[in-house]
C-alpha cells in the first residue's frame, strides 16, 4: 500500500510538472505570435523601410542614418542570423578609433558604394538549412529558436536580445508610433577611444539591476 502511494504521488507530480510546463511554452508561443504581429504592423506601416540583402538573404528594415535591423532568410547561408548595423561615421567622429576594434561585439565595414561605413553585430542562431518565405515567418521562426530572448515591455512593447548585450525593442499595438529603439554594449567602442557625451541622438541608459553593468547606449528611431 506504501509503495502504490509513492507511486501515485511520483505519477502526480510528473503529470503536474509537464502540465507547467505546457503552460509556460504556451505562453511564450504565444508571447512571441504577438510579438511578430506587431513587428508585422511597424512593416506595413512603414514599406518604403523594407529591404532584403540579395547577397546575405537576409529580410531587413532600414532606418534613419543607415542603421538596420536584419534577419535571414536562411540560416545556413552566414552566422548573421540576426544582425544590427549602425552609421559608423558618427562614432569615429565622437573618438572612436575602429583600427582598435577587438571584433568582440562589433565588427567595421569600411564604405562601399552607396552603403556608408558601418558598425556591425550579428547572432548566429543556427547552421540549419531551411528557407524562410516572407519577412514575418522568418521572423517567428529565428525567434521560436531562442525563446527566452525575447521578453515584454510594461508599457506595451517587445525586446529581443540578441546577444553581448545588445537588444532591439518595437513598440506593441497600443501604441501611435511604432517605433524601434536598439540598445548597443558600448563597452569596446569607448575602449577603442569614444566620447558617449560627444554622440548626437544616443543616450547612456541607466542600468536596471546591480547586475546589469557595463557603458550601454540607446537610440530610438521613430516611424510611422
Amino acid at each position: 500500500m506504501k509503495n502504490r502511494i509513492i507511486i501515485l504521488t511520483v505519477v502526480v507530480l510528473l503529470v503536474t510538472l509537464t502540465g507547467c510546463r505546457r503552460n509556460i511554452a504556451s505562453d511564450k508561443r504565444a508571447q512571441i505570435s504577438d510579438a511578430v504581429k506587431n513587428f508585422n504592423l511597424v512593416l506595413a506601416g512603414n514599406p518604403e523601410a523594407k529591404v532584403f540583402h540579395n547577397e546575405l538573404k537576409h529580410f531587413g528594415l532600414s532606418l534613419e542614418g543607415g542603421s538596420k535591423f536584419e534577419w535571414t532568410e536562411d540560416p545556413s547561408m552566414s552566422d548573421a542570423d540576426f544582425s544590427i548595423s549602425i552609421d559608423a561615421e558618427e562614432f569615429i567622429k565622437a573618438g572612436l578609433d575602429v583600427n582598435k576594434l577587438g571584433g568582440k561585439t562589433f565588427t567595421f565595414q569600411d564604405a562601399t558604394g552607396e552603403t556608408p561605413k558601418i558598425l556591425v553585430h550579428n547572432l548566429n542562431i543556427s547552421d540549419k538549412s531551411e528557407t524562410y518565405t516572407n519577412y514575418g515567418e522568418a521572423l517567428n521562426n529565428l525567434i521560436n529558436q531562442i525563446p527566452d530572448n525575447l521578453s515584454s515591455l510594461k508599457n506595451d512593447g517587445y525586446i529581443l536580445n540578441i546577444g553581448q548585450g545588445f537588444q532591439v525593442h518595437w513598440n506593441g499595438d497600443q501604441r501611435a508610433n511604432k517605433d524601434i529603439a536598439f540598445i548597443i554594449n558600448a563597452e569596446d567602442l569607448v575602449s577603442a577611444g569614444l566620447d558617449v557625451n560627444k554622440l548626437s541622438g544616443w543616450i547612456v541608459p541607466k542600468n536596471i539591476t546591480s547586475n546589469d553593468k557595463g557603458i550601454k547606449l540607446l537610440k530610438v528611431y521613430y516611424l510611422k
